[in-house]
């Protein structure tokens, strides 16, 4: 029992750590688009549709950002809680056999 719970957990911290990687990567190259049409909306003055264009994408690349940060919270709670599940199902405790 305790074996497989040691490759279970490692498997699962593997996983979590492997997703917080990939979203940190997916968050720098959000934030390098939203900062580049940041820079394209501040630059854009005279041609309108031009303008409503960059604004436009700047708004896509900002919900791209924001979806890349709520992932990487949700990641975050999700390590958070296998952890938490782990130590009340696994861990022996003086204070869990009084709760339990």
């Amino acid at each position: 029992m305790g074996r497989y719970r040691s490759i279970l957990s490692l498997l699962g911290e593997g996983v979590l750590v492997g997703m917080a990687i990939k979203t940190q990567l997916d968050f720098t190259k959000s934030n390098s688009q939203y900062q580049n049409a940041l820079i394209i909306y501040r630059n854009a003055s005279d041609n309108l549709d031009g303008y409503y264009q960059d604004v436009q994408e700047k708004l896509i690349h900002r919900n791209d950002l924001e979806e890349t940060r709520n992932t990487y919270i949700i990641g975050f709670l999700g390590l958070n809680a296998f952890e938490l599940i782990d130590n009340l199902l696994f861990t022996k405790s003086p204070v869990k056999e009084l709760i339990l």
